[in-house]
Parts: structure tokens; C-alpha cells; sequence
């Protein structure tokens, strides 16, 4: 049995519990928070026995992380707990930047645990149908790839509010939410791009709102 914590205590982190709940071999032993009474209440909506605010300790006792918090703080709870010796699910983006990443990897290997980013639309049956046609198509000259969505917090930021999806200091923005979709099929169906153009639109928080890249 694989015994697991969670970090996070966000939605995405639900599911992700209720997704272990309905598969043999591993269960949720605990969840984390900075803030320990919202670590209990998370854990007992998603049926954990233990919740804490001691990440070392924590690590100390299962073998397998799922890191859902805030993107700014991703990298550092994955290498804290590859450090510890434990494997790390991570959200996207694993890390703000390709460095931080190569980073991690690199730990990873060296601490020999299992690392991942739950990058999960690159390997869905949708896109590989699309990578066998693409011979068929012929010489391709030119492709789009968008993804547009309102965000449900964006209302707090008109309030005047600071969410952490639209944090600057925790990684937020739309190029690092939904922003990777199109960029990982981008790259996972044609390479890794020689230039990048880009224009952001900022808005209030400091991160950009929406946003272009050209890739050559």
C-alpha cells in the first residue's frame, strides 16, 4: 500500500484525493497546511486520519507527496520532500522556471524517487491520435493553439484583491495556469520551438491576464 500526503487544500487537491479514493493500492494519510486547523478540516472532507502543519514531519511518514499548493511554492515543497526520500506528483508548473526544474530532476535522480508533473493532456489518446494523422496532412506550415477561460477568482482582483492564482510572488499568472496547455502540445507535437515572441496583458495584481506567443 502506498500511504500519501497531500499539500494544498484547493479544489484541483480534492479531486485529486477523491481520484485515490476510487484506486487499490494507495490512500491519502494525511494533509498539509501552513495553517493546521484549515490541515484538519481539509482532512476530514477527503477522509484522511491525519492532518499537520509540519511538512518535515509529515514526510517523515508517508512515501508519496501530491503538491497542489500555490505555483510559487511548488519547487520548493517537491524538493523538500524528494530530499526526505519520498516520490513527488507535482501540479503544473512544477516549477516557475526550466533552471528550477532541472533542478529538481536532477535531486530526483540523485535520491533515487520517482518525479513527475501532472502535465496530464500531452499523453491523453486525443493527442497521440492527432501525432499519427499528422503524415497525412502533409507538409504543415502553420498551426494555432489557444486556451481562453474566465476565471472565477478574476472577480476578486476587480474587488481589489490579491488571489494566489494572480499572486506575482507565488508564480500566478495566465501563462503559468492555462498558459501551459497549448504550450506543452505545442512543443510535444513539434519540438521545442528555435525563437519565442511573446506580448503579455498585465493586469492589476502585476501578472498578465492573457496573453501571445509566437513560436518560430
Amino acid at each position: 500500500m502506498i500511504t500519501l500526503a497531500t499539500i494544498g487544500t484547493s479544489t484541483i487537491t480534492e479531486r485529486f484525493a477523491d481520484a485515490v479514493a476510487q484506486t487499490p493500492g494507495i490512500r491519502v494519510d494525511a494533509a498539509y497546511s501552513r495553517d493546521v486547523a484549515r490541515a484538519r478540516a481539509f482532512a476530514d472532507r477527503i477522509g484522511a486520519p491525519g492532518a499537520s502543519d509540519d511538512l518535515d514531519g509529515l514526510l517523515a511518514t508517508v512515501d508519496a507527496v501530491y503538491v497542489g499548493s500555490p505555483n510559487g511554492l511548488h519547487a520548493e515543497q517537491a524538493r523538500a520532500a524528494i530530499r526526505a526520500g519520498v516520490h513527488v506528483f507535482v501540479e503544473k508548473p512544477a516549477a516557475p522556471t526550466a533552471s528550477e526544474w532541472d533542478g529538481l530532476v536532477a535531486e530526483a535522480r540523485e535520491h533515487d524517487v520517482v518525479l513527475f508533473e501532472g502535465m496530464r493532456n500531452v499523453y491523453d489518446p486525443g493527442l497521440a491520435a492527432l501525432r499519427d494523422l499528422l503524415p497525412e496532412v502533409g507538409v504543415v506550415r502553420r498551426v494555432s493553439f489557444a486556451y481562453c477561460q474566465r476565471s472565477a477568482r478574476y472577480d476578486l482582483v476587480l474587488a481589489g484583491e490579491t488571489p494566489n492564482i494572480f499572486d506575482p510572488a507565488l508564480a500566478g499568472g495566465a501563462l503559468l495556469d492555462l498558459g501551459v496547455y497549448p504550450l506543452s502540445a505545442a512543443v510535444a507535437l513539434f519540438g521545442e520551438p528555435h525563437t519565442v515572441t511573446g506580448l503579455q496583458v498585465p493586469i492589476a495584481t502585476g501578472v498578465d491576464g492573457a496573453g501571445s506567443a509566437l513560436l518560430g
